[in-house]
């Protein structure tokens, strides 16, 4: 791998075969996004491609917990074209196409990663920075002229790129970027759900998600837990045709990975026993030799498939804008043939310890050592300083011990012995409709509030209003409720 650089991006190349194949990569993923602003990087993505003039090129771009990538394969010049395309239209964006790729998006239905992983997101994490994977639409809540221009003056900047190429760098190559600063990692907010733990009707496959660390080489105990799974719900069981996986860093040191299988609903019981004994025997005996000089075995077609030369280079550079260590191909062979039985195994306690199951419904037969969190609740919080807003004696809907605490500090609500809510920083969304609020928070709770509901209610909502202008969006009490 060699690395240069064109204009101030860091520039890493390696001979590969044609045509020739470029990515700009930004570290503006969806974890860089905000509550408010969810959706923005996606958005930022399809106005930059809308602006490009039709061709020949295999092009694209996509955007996931980390990146924004676009990339194109073909001719050199038209790549390069192509690439300052790209940056000019970063230069300036067609705001006025604004709604319309807010209309194809919603077409699109698009997704920065896969459904089992954003559930695993949504119970595992309050919606900010990785844990905005998990986050669901809202609706009022798109993203404005505004948020699309300061996300990209923000992250869609030199100090904040990186550029991927297959060969030498083209003569004429120019990234017309502003220099800008490096984005660092949103941190992430784990909720207090204890593991390992099931939960079931959320969603309608089995699907396994757990905390590992943060290493390359740690797909081995993925790859070798996958095909273990296959093997029985497939070959064995004849249930399940697939075995999906999908991951994403949560902190500098620690990832999230989720596999998920097919299979029909009357099965799941079964299934899920066995993707569970697939894990937990691992956590007991760990990986045979065999299935370690397998993976080992599989690395190194990896690294010797010229086809696979810009997915190699993406493995480091992904690296690079996390600020961690640049690792060469021999570096990559050294640290797989390094594994042990032994740290399999503490890899998969460590999984079996952090496991999260989903299924469509219990199985009959419980699963070992797991516990049913189906009906898991955040827990109760001290209320915050600050007026004390009661519930009316007129009211009948709300629980008889409603109250609204709200302050210079933040706000909380009481109802049906629970307290929940935080500070006004930890607002991270409001969906605002005439005499109604729905308030989320960085932890993850979120609840309504009515003015109707409480004594001196409009007094409270303008309160509200004042503190959180700036992550507002207007949308109506069943779309908030998400009523059908």
């Amino acid at each position: 791998m060699q690395q240069t650089e064109v204009d101030g991006v860091p520039t890493f190349w390696e001979q590969g075969p044609e045509p020739f194949s470029a990515t700009l990569i930004f570290f503006a993923g969806v974890r860089h996004e905000t509550f408010r602003t969810r959706g923005v990087a996606h958005l930022v993505e399809h106005l930059v491609m809308s602006t490009l003039p039709r061709d020949h090129l295999d092009k694209n771009a996509s955007v996931d917990v980390d990146t924004m990538r676009f990339y194109a394969t073909g001719p050199r010049d038209e790549v390069v074209a192509f690439l300052h395309g790209v940056c000019r239209a970063l230069a300036s964006l067609p705001l006025d196409r604004l709604d319309r790729e807010l209309k194809v998006l919603a077409a699109e239905d698009g997704q920065a990663c896969e459904p089992h992983l954003g559930w695993a997101f949504a119970n595992r994490s309050g919606p900010v920075g990785p844990g905005l994977l998990g986050e669901l639409e809202r609706q009022g809540r798109a993203p404005k002229a505004e948020h699309v221009t300061e996300f990209v003056d923000t992250h869609c900047v030199g100090a904040n790129a990186a550029l991927l190429l297959s060969g030498p760098v083209p003569d004429g190559l120019r990234l017309d970027l502003p220099t800008g600063t490096r984005a660092s990692d949103k941190v992430w907010r784990p909720t207090p759900l204890e593991t390992p733990a099931v939960i079931a009707g959320q969603i309608p496959v089995v699907t396994l998600s757990y905390v590992t660390p943060r290493l390359f080489e740690g797909h081995i105990l993925l790859h070798i837990l996958i095909q273990r799974v296959e093997d029985e719900v497939r070959h064995s069981l004849g249930l399940a045709y697939e075995v999906s996986d999908d991951g994403g860093g949560v902190t500098p040191d620690l990832g999230l990975v989720s596999i998920a299988t097919d299979g029909a609903e009357e099965d799941s019981g079964e299934i899920v026993h066995a993707v569970w004994s697939a894990l937990t025997h691992l956590a007991t005996h760990g990986p045979s030799k065999e299935e370690l000089a397998h993976e080992r075995a599989r690395l190194e077609a990896l690294l010797a498939d010229p086809r696979a030369t810009m997915a190699v280079l993406e493995i480091e550079v992904i690296r690079f804008l996390r600020q961690a260590p640049v690792q060469s191909r021999e570096e990559l062979r050294e640290a797989y043939a390094a594994v042990t039985v032994e740290q399999v195994r503490e890899w998969a306690r460590m999984a079996v310890d952090s496991a999260l199951i989903g299924v469509p419904e219990l199985p009959e037969k419980p699963l070992p050592g797991v516990v049913d969190r189906s009906e898991w609740e955040f827990p109760s919080r001290a209320p915050l300083g600050g007026q004390v807003f009661k519930r009316r004696l007129t009211a009948v809907l709300p629980p008889r011990d409603l109250a609204v605490q709200a302050g210079d500090e933040g706000i909380t609500v009481t109802a049906a012995g629970t307290t929940t809510g935080g500070t006004w920083p930890e607002v991270v969304g409001v969906g605002r409709a005439p005499g109604f609020r729905f308030l989320h928070f960085a932890d993850g709770t979120a609840g309504p509030i009515w003015a109707k509901h409480v004594k001196d209610g409009d007094r409270l909502l303008a309160l509200i209003d004042e503190r959180t202008s700036q992550v507002v969006w207007e949308t109506t009490v069943d779309a908030a409720l998400d009523i059908e």
